[in-house]
């Protein structure tokens, strides 16, 4: 064993209270990020903590709207019965295309440009 047991509760208290991650402690005292995590677990289960909940992780991704603006909602309540289906086609088309790491935009009636996001995709 290279640290005490005073010296792994220390390293994993700074895990638990969010001073530095797994990683970084891994790095900065010389052990691996998953003996980092152990001694986080130590420290927890020794001082009867609860469980870290994990925080949600955004990769860089826009976050997008969950309501649509007003002035979105009455244009939908505008809309018939079949424009209505059109339009949500049309946006399951966009997210998967967006899924995949390209779009299409229309330039005007009779261009369309294709913009790609990623190198790869993800399969």
């Amino acid at each position: 064993m290279k640290y005490t047991k005073k010296e792994r509760m220390n390293i994993g208290r700074q895990i638990y209270e969010d001073q530095i991650n797994k990683y970084e402690a891994a790095g900065k005292y010389g052990i691996s990020a998953q003996t980092a995590r152990e001694y986080m677990r130590m420290y927890r289960n020794t001082n009867h903590l609860p469980p870290k909940t994990s925080k949600p992780r955004d990769y860089g991704l826009a976050k997008a709207k969950v309501i649509p603006e007003a002035a979105k909602l009455d244009e939908y309540q505008k809309m018939s019965k079949e424009d209505l289906i059109s339009a949500l086609i049309d946006a399951r088309i966009r997210e998967e295309r967006l899924k995949l790491g390209y779009e299409v935009v229309e330039e005007d009636d009779s261009k369309k440009k294709l913009i790609t996001y990623v190198k790869k995709t993800a399969k």
